[in-house]
């Protein structure tokens, strides 16, 4: 966290002190965005079990996002996505084997804020976003399909809402190229209200975002 300050400051001093080599003006205008993103979390998104098998929600995922500049305001709207499966030989407890397999597809859809310090080639920044998941699951037993009441309850499991925040940088290569990334922290809440039980939990999470975006 203490290096991601220093890079921030460092950018911040640049941009004021040094306006010679930060001549070319950054471009503006319809912005579309693609983000590799790595998330850490808590043990309340990192995977799903369910008949033995468990599937892991994966740390990466690709988020498309577009937006408009505001002068320097800019709001992003987004989708993002990962998917996991896995396949496994389970045995039950009178010793007959079966084979198992399961298939989760994550979408999340994303609001995000920017406010930027300058206008010139290198962009400081700092970002708020919400988000929302929307998880699709499969699971087969033997090469049928798991009852549909099973797997909403799964899915139910691992549907998720949260916030984050974070600073940033972006860099114009050109006059409609940027490259940047983010470092931010936040909060995910999940619930769960089925006829077995209502539950709800919280985690908190980090994530670092690579980005490519291009402005028309």
């Amino acid at each position: 966290m203490l290096n991601a300050l220093a890079v921030f400051a460092a950018s911040l001093a640049l941009t004021a002190a040094s306006p010679a080599e930060t001549e070319r003006s950054f471009p503006s205008g319809l912005r579309l965005e693609v983000d590799l993103s790595h998330v850490t979390r808590g043990t309340l998104l990192s995977s799903v079990s369910s008949n033995g098998q468990t599937v892991f929600v994966p740390a990466l995922s690709t988020h498309l996002l577009v937006g408009y500049e505001f002068g320097n305001f800019v709001p992003m709207l987004g989708v993002g996505f990962n998917k996991n499966s896995a396949e496994a030989t389970l045995e039950d407890f009178d010793g007959e084997t079966y084979e198992g397999k399961n298939s989760l597809l994550m979408l999340e859809l994303q609001l995000e804020g920017r406010y930027y310090f300058s206008k010139d080639s290198i962009r400081p920044y700092v970002f708020g976003n919400l988000f929302s998941s929307f998880p699709f699951y499969s699971q087969e037993v033997d090469g049928k399909e798991a009852p549909e009441e099973a797997i909403e309850q799964i899915e139910d499991r691992m549907d998720y809402w949260g916030f984050g925040a974070g600073l940033g940088l972006d860099y114009a290569v050109s006059d409609h190229f940027i490259v940047g990334g983010a470092w931010g922290v936040g909060g995910a809440f999940q619930s769960e209200d089925s006829d077995a039980r209502e539950s709800s939990s919280s985690s908190l999470n980090s994530q670092v975002r690579l980005r490519l975006a291009w402005v028309f």
